[in-house]
């Protein structure tokens, strides 16, 4: 059995991954609707702003 703490921690973590799917998803979503690459490179770094959890992950461009 996890102590409280543990499980503290363990939705924290679940948490933050939820958010990271949840940005996936959206880049996802903005490549296959979006008209040049431009557009695609301004969504996704909206995405990347307004999501939380990613910017604790470096993105390349």
């Amino acid at each position: 059995m996890m102590d409280r703490a543990g499980q503290k921690q363990q939705a924290a973590e679940l948490h933050t991954l939820n958010r990271a799917l949840q940005a996936i998803n959206k880049c996802s979503q903005a490549l296959l609707h979006a008209n040049d690459e431009m557009e695609l490179l301004h969504e996704t770094s909206f995405i990347h702003k307004k999501t939380p959890c990613s910017r604790q992950y470096r993105v390349l461009f």
